[in-house]
């Protein structure tokens, strides 16, 4: 009966050693632990107003979370009319960013009725210090006054990246160290565009520059370019201003159709260079690089005789 009793205990013994040696070098694992690994891992559901804006997330998150944009063109975005749906729908997310500085016109009152009880709402604009617009736009009964196309400036699109990066850490603390990784590596994305764009402006100094909206105020401003606002575009200007003149003329792309703006490039010693202000199939860093190299392509103008221009003329 003894030898029994002690083959019996010897025997637990042996199983208590074994279980205690798996466990201590990770070949059984506690449930408990396994559970909490599993709950601290989440999946977060993102939502972005523009596509633009979409692409930058993307550089944050990489592929680790769901994200979804709602609009591709900048027509689509101003011609919007939200529903109870699209309402719902947005309060099942994580995360909902958008543009601000009223790129999105509607959005206060649309955020106003979202329910944020696991939402949480991000204004990429926040902490930019936002120009403001020469000639107001009217939205319905709304007049925009902010300049919305903040992202074309190196300084204010670190801002709205390390808005961004910052929201998604406040969801996803664990993956701190990855957010963090993907920041810096687009932060040393952002300086070589820095330094290659502070070169191509570099060939812009000898030139007067003149400019035919603010679209491109923030990209002009972050490298101290001295520009002249041209308030109206016609025949006339061409004619008495520019005539002399050695100067580059930026407008955006969707003017290159204007027969006054054609005349000007046959009839005077200028070069008129078009630029995005917004392009639904890139994000906003590779815009910049596009206008970029459509300044570096810019021909060399000759010499003219020297010619002030009189900033006056270009506000009649």
């Amino acid at each position: 009966m003894k030898k029994f009793i002690y083959g019996i205990v010897t025997i637990n013994v042996i199983v208590i050693v074994i279980f205690a040696a798996t466990y201590r070098f990770g070949i059984v694992k506690s449930s408990a632990i396994v559970g909490e690994t599993e709950s601290s891992e989440k999946y977060l559901n993102i939502v972005v107003t523009s596509k633009p804006l979409y692409y930058i997330v993307k550089d944050i998150t990489g592929d680790k979370h769901n994200v979804e944009y709602m609009f591709k063109t900048e027509q689509d975005i101003l011609e919007y009319n939200y529903t109870e749906d699209s309402i719902n729908n947005i309060e099942k997310k994580d995360l909902f960013f958008y543009n601000g500085a009223n790129l999105e016109p509607w959005i206060d009152v649309f955020t106003a009725k979202l329910k944020k009880d696991k939402l949480s709402t991000i204004n990429v604009s926040r902490g930019v210090k936002l120009n403001l617009l020469d000639n107001p736009r009217k939205y319905g009964d709304k007049e925009i006054k902010e300049n919305p196309y903040y992202l074309l400036g190196i300084e204010e699109y670190k801002i709205a990246l390390s808005n961004i990066k910052n929201s998604i850490e406040e969801k996803d603390p664990v993956n701190r160290q990855f957010y963090e990784k993907n920041y810096e590596k687009k932060l040393k994305e952002i300086s070589i565009v820095e330094e290659e764009m502070k070169e191509a402006i570099g060939k812009l100094n000898t030139y007067s520059i003149i400019v035919s909206s603010d679209e491109f105020d923030y990209g002009l401003n972050s490298f101290n370019l001295t520009n002249v606002r041209l308030k109206r575009f016609d025949k006339n200007i061409s004619d008495s201003i520019l005539k002399d003149q050695k100067a580059i003329i930026i407008l955006e792309k969707s003017d290159s159709s204007n027969e006054d703006i054609q005349s000007t490039i046959k009839n005077n010693n200028s070069q008129i260079i078009y630029l995005e202000k917004y392009n639904g199939d890139k994000d906003y860093l590779n815009v910049i690089k596009d206008n970029m190299k459509i300044i570096k392509d810019a021909k060399n103008i000759k010499d003219v005789k020297e010619h002030t221009l009189d900033i006056n003329d270009l506000k009649k």
